[in-house]
């Protein structure tokens, strides 16, 4: 009884010291990864890596990327305050950002298929993606203002808020990758009629809603239309997305149908653009890239 009852006790001290240098263990890893959590950031080239940032986007997206200011965030990740983007997307559909952070999907490192979150802030909209290793890329935003030129020289533009989006695809595509878009504009409105010859400056377009859904490189247009405006627009057609994005070409055509009280100079404006068919609508031709598409 007494060798049973020293083994034991000796086996229970042989667990204590067991369990106290896995918690010496656990405690000098831990004080190991803040050191090294710290010194990343009391040292980090935060300059340097926003350089290195700014040339890996311009040459990967064929943007001029400028970023204002760089700083890293807890836990880790980048947050960006400024961004201006030039070349190869229409001026004002993305630039100038207020805010963009980027940081990993942390739910997501355990599973296989770690990723990438990123937000996107201007004004009080929001503009989210998630990109996972597998490709798979879903989006969405909210209260996002947009202005998107209609024509070459950029007079005549259209301006709104993205009141919701939501996109699922994969980047970078592939012939079966399948794609889907949702997205609903309100106060929507055509500005720089005046340079054609209008009384009024702006036309209320109100409410847009668009869905698109493809398979590989081309989304085609499966409902495009408005409500609450002096235009009522449709549309069909489809959009073969490319690398990088604003080489992406359109080829839509618009059905609009004026109001019955619409300025005489914009229904001849109309007329320059197409002729109405016996519904009253003219078909409007919408071409070109998405930098610099064109109405015909």
């Amino acid at each position: 009884m007494k060798r049973f009852g020293f083994a034991r006790r000796e086996g229970a001290a042989t667990g204590k010291r067991r369990i106290t240098f896995l918690l010496r263990l656990l405690a000098g890893v831990g004080v190991l990864l803040v050191g090294i959590l710290l010194g990343f950031y009391l040292f980090c080239p935060v300059d340097l890596l926003k350089d290195r940032l700014e040339r890996e986007l311009s040459a990967r997206t064929s943007w001029q990327v400028h970023l204002k200011r760089l700083t890293l965030t807890v836990p880790p990740g980048l947050r960006v305050e400024g961004v201006d983007i030039a070349g190869g997307l229409p001026p004002g559909l993305l630039s100038p950002l207020a805010e963009v952070t980027v940081k990993p999907l942390w739910g997501a490192l355990l599973s296989g298929q770690p990723g990438l979150e990123l937000t996107a802030h201007r004004k009080d909209g929001a503009l989210n993606l998630e990109w996972r290793r597998n490709g798979s890329l879903e989006g969405s935003a909210e209260a996002f203002p947009l202005t998107v030129p209609l024509t070459a020289n950029g007079k005549l533009k259209a301006s709104g808020t993205l009141k919701s989006a939501i996109f699922r695809g994969a980047w970078p595509l592939g012939e079966k990758t399948e794609s889907r878009l949702e997205l609903t504009l309100t106060g929507v409105t055509l500005e720089g009629l005046k340079d054609f010859g209008s009384a009024r400056d702006n036309l209320p377009i109100g409410t847009v809603t668009l869905t698109m859904k493809g398979q590989g490189k081309v989304l085609e247009v499966q409902k495009l239309e408005s409500s609450g405006g002096d235009l009522q627009l449709s549309g069909e057609g489809q959009i073969m997305l490319a690398s990088p994005l604003g080489l992406s070409r359109a080829n839509l055509t618009l059905g609009v149908k004026p109001a019955p009280n619409l300025d005489q100079a914009l229904r001849d404006l109309l007329g320059l653009l197409a002729q109405p068919g016996r519904d009253g609508i003219y078909n409007i031709r919408l071409r070109g890239s998405l930098a610099q598409a064109g109405l015909g």
